[in-house]
């Protein structure tokens, strides 16, 4: 599970994970109420619990593939701000190491949603912030744990992108395909490999054809499966 992979594998001592497991609801909220609390008249102990709860259950509404219960929390994603609000979260708290990773792997899950929401709500903005790793510098040599997590998840976020017709030729107009050109050629192959897939893409838009067109009819649950199944398959750590 995307989000469970990323909190275990950091450290339990600062601050986003102590006020998360602090933080309890004093009464019984649906999605749209922690959404709300997201807002910056909130204080920072209900907008870190909030962040949470709000990333576990798009988590499980998108593995779910949108069915049953979770079908109100797709509709909410899409009828409510929700990528402004985690964009909002970003800009607040992105200092917080803990915070960037759960944010950019909720964009993965929304963009398996409508990538458009993504555009939408400036989340293409922070993805883009993400895919390069930091220059090395004589304190830090080497990229930290979060900065390559945050660069795993923004490649995922930008594939997802390229799926939709109208995402990849924004992808194509503010020259990401330049910059993903050079991440094929890393020698991460992780990397290498999801630039690749999504530079595939890219030159299917570029030559006038539909990269939708690919994609098999079905609901959009089937859609949204179809999409984590692949995703997993592509970066095998969202399913560890």
């Amino acid at each position: 599970q995307i989000l469970l992979w990323c909190a275990c594998s950091q450290r339990r001592t600062t601050c986003a994970i102590m006020i998360a497991a602090s933080y309890q609801p004093k009464e019984q909220k649906d999605f749209t109420e922690f959404l709300d609390e997201l807002d910056p008249s909130h204080t920072a102990e209900e907008r870190y619990g909030a962040l949470f709860h709000v990333a576990h259950t798009i988590t499980k509404a998108t593995e779910a593939g949108g069915t049953g219960k979770h079908a109100a929390t797709l509709e909410s994603c899409k009828e409510e701000p929700v990528v402004r609000y985690l964009v909002g979260m970003y800009e607040d708290y992105g200092s917080d190491d803990q915070i960037p990773p759960f944010i950019l792997s909720t964009l993965v899950n929304i963009s398996c949603i409508d990538p458009q929401l993504i555009i939408d709500g400036g989340g293409f903005e922070l993805l883009l912030k993400h895919i390069v790793l930091p220059p090395p510098t004589k304190k830090d040599p080497k990229p930290s744990d979060t900065d390559l997590k945050n660069q795993y998840y923004s490649l995922a976020g930008i594939y997802n992108l390229s799926e939709n017709d109208s995402c990849a030729q924004q992808i194509i107009e503010r020259g990401v395909d330049k910059v993903l050109e050079k991440l094929a050629k890393s020698p991460n192959e992780e990397t290498s490999k999801h630039a690749t897939f999504t530079l595939k893409n890219l030159s299917v838009v570029r030559g006038g054809e539909s990269v939708e067109s690919k994609k098999k009819d079905g609901s959009s649950a089937d859609y949204i499966e179809q999409q984590m199944k692949k995703l997993t398959s592509m970066f095998p750590k969202l399913g560890a």
